[in-house]
C-alpha cells in the first residue's frame, strides 16, 4: 500500500513550515531484497532533519543525505542507484540487500497534483499520478471509476521517449458495520487506524452517538437497503454485520 496522500501533504507542510531547503526522495527501482516497496518516500531537509525512509532509517538513508546538500546546491533533480549490503549478509540477519533507485527533487513542485488526486480519491476513482524523472520533474495525473490493471508502481517510458515513475492509488477501503453495539466500538477504532472511509448503521438512531464513535465517517440509520446503496459503496466496500438481528 502507497504512503497515503494526506499523510504526505502533511508531511510536505511540515518540511516548508521549517523554512529550510529540503529534498523529496522516491524510491523508484529495487533489485533484490528492501523492506520498503516502489513509492516509498523521505523528506530530507539540509540541516539533516528527516521525515519518513526508503529503507527504514539504515541501510540507504545515510548515502542518500550525503548527497542532499549538492541537489540542492544545482537545484535540479538527481536519479541514483547504489548497492546496499551483500548476498551474505541476508544470513547476517540485515534485512536490505541489493540495489536501490531514488528520484530526489529539491523543493519539489508536487502539492497542487496531490490535492487534486486526493479530491478523486474521496469521489471513489482510481488515480495514476505520473512524474517525469528529468532534471525538472512534471507531475500529473489520470482517474477512472473502474479499477486499473493491477499494479502499484513503476518505471515506465512514455512516447516520447521519457521517463516516468507511475503511482497507483485506489480509493481507501470502506468498511460498512451494521449494527452499533460494543463490538462496533473497537472494529471501528481498527479500520479508521487502517485507513478506512467508515459507516456505521443502526435502526436505532439514539445509538449513533457521535461520542461513542469518534472519527467514523458516517452514522447513519433508516432503510438499510438505502444504506448499502450508497455512493460509496464499490469494489472497495467491505460489510460486517455486528447486529443480533440479522435478518
Amino acid at each position: 500500500m502507497l504512503q497515503p496522500l494526506p499523510t504526505l501533504l502533511n508531511q510536505l507542510e511540515q518540511m516548508r513550515s521549517r523554512n529550510v531547503p529540503f529534498v523529496l526522495v522516491t524510491l523508484i527501482g529495487v533489485q533484490g531484497n528492501s523492506t520498503r516497496k516502489l513509492g516509498a518516500r523521505m523528506w530530507v531537509a539540509l540541516d539533516g532533519f528527516t521525515l519518513g525512509s526508503v529503507s527504514f532509517g539504515s541501510c540507504g538513508d545515510g548515502e542518500i543525505k550525503k548527497r542532499i546538500a549538492s541537489v540542492l546546491e544545482r537545484g535540479t533533480a538527481h536519479r541514483f542507484s547504489f548497492l546496499v549490503g551483500e548476498d551474505e549478509d541476508t544470513e547476517l540477519g540485515l534485512a536490505c540487500t541489493g540495489d536501490l533507485e531514488v528520484f530526489l527533487e529539491p523543493n519539489p513542485q508536487v502539492e497542487a497534483v496531490w490535492r487534486d488526486a486526493l479530491e478523486h480519491l474521496n469521489l471513489r476513482q482510481n488515480v495514476v499520478i505520473r512524474t517525469t524523472l528529468e532534471d525538472a520533474p512534471e507531475h500529473n495525473f489520470n482517474t477512472s471509476v473502474q479499477p486499473f490493471k493491477p499494479f502499484r508502481a513503476r518505471v515506465e517510458t512514455l512516447e516520447d521517449g521519457t521517463n516516468a515513475f507511475l503511482e497507483h492509488w485506489s480509493p481507501p477501503p470502506h468498511l460498512v458495520i451494521v449494527g452499533a453495539n460494543p463490538i462496533s466500538k473497537p472494529l471501528s477504532r481498527i479500520a479508521l487506524e487502517l485507513g478506512c472511509v467508515v459507516t456505521l448503521f443502526d435502526s436505532t438512531p439514539e445509538k449513533l452517538n457521535p461520542e461513542w464513535f469518534p472519527g467514523v465517517q458516517n452514522l447513519l440509520s433508516g432503510d438499510l437497503e438505502q444504506v448499502l446503496n450508497l455512493e460509496q459503496s464499490d469494489v472497495w466496500t467491505a460489510v460486517v454485520v455486528v447486529s443480533h438481528n440479522y435478518a
